[in-house]
């Protein structure tokens, strides 16, 4: 199965997955699959929890098609705008982007909470969840909703990531500190 990815419309991500599900489902659909809408939990500060969509503005087609002309059936819906990285040549995910999508779908589709101990511009190390062991820099945190936004690389360019603290600790260079003093102490 291969994963791509559509660009659609901002906060109206559910209704448009909705609207994909029933084209996918049509008998004279030729693109056979599941879409794919990732959420992360959140919580207001009186302790009500809620959900967002984790990458605004996407969703993912999980599908063995890898016919353009096929894909494009999808495009003619409500709301979508494109396929990443352009509608004329679909490119399925690869590499670390599918892997995460993979990680996705097996943790259940909702980013659960996160915690974390760090500042501003920190380098960072998820340790757990779909992301883990990529690294990012802190854009901002947000102690009282225990938030942080993290800059990543995924899908060809940096995106800012919206999690809640959990699984996400400073990147630790110490090892490497210590075998560049001792090498250079040697010199």
């Amino acid at each position: 199965m291969k994963f791509y990815c559509l660009a659609v419309q901002t906060s109206k991500e559910d209704q448009v997955k909705k609207l994909l599900e029933e084209k996918l489902e049509a008998e004279d659909c030729k693109v056979k699959g599941t879409i794919h809408l990732f959420k992360k939990l959140m919580r207001l500060k009186n302790g009500k929890m809620y959900d967002v969509a984790l990458f605004p503005g996407y969703l993912f087609l999980m599908t063995d098609c890898e016919e353009p002309r096929d894909l494009g059936y999808l495009l003619r819906t409500d709301g979508v705008f494109r396929y990443l990285p352009n509608s004329f040549e679909p490119s399925f995910l690869k590499g670390r982007d599918e892997d995460i999508v993979r990680e996705l779908i097996n943790s259940g589709n909702t980013l659960k909470f996160v915690r974390a101990k760090f500042n501003e511009n920190d380098r960072i190390v998820i340790v757990d969840g779909p992301f883990k062991n990529m690294s990012g820099k802190i854009t901002s945190v947000n102690r009282r909703n225990h938030r942080v936004n993290i800059q990543l690389d995924f899908l060809n360019g940096m995106k800012l990531i919206g999690l809640t603290y959990f699984d996400i600790e400073k990147e630790d260079w110490s090892a490497e500190e210590k075998a560049f003093l001792n090498e250079n102490a040697k010199s």
